[in-house]
């Protein structure tokens, strides 16, 4: 079985202060959560397609990308 996650994209290696070291080299956080409003939604069967009713929370996945 070929798993992505087992063979990072060279971007993750490249991305600074991670190539070196594990999760325990970065500091504590605290998570933050706005409340969602509700708005516009698609309909069920997009919804299904896209994996969320609400397009404000349809964002595509991007493994392995640095924060710019």
């Amino acid at each position: 079985m070929n798993c992505s996650c087992m063979n990072p994209p060279s971007a993750v290696i490249s991305c600074p202060n991670t190539a070196l070291g594990g999760i325990e080299q970065f500091p504590a956080g605290m998570g933050y959560v706005p409340w969602q409003q509700w708005g516009q939604t698609y309909t069920p069967e997009q919804g299904l397609r896209q994996g969320t009713i609400f397009p404000d929370l349809d964002y595509p996945f991007v493994m392995g990308r640095c924060g710019a």
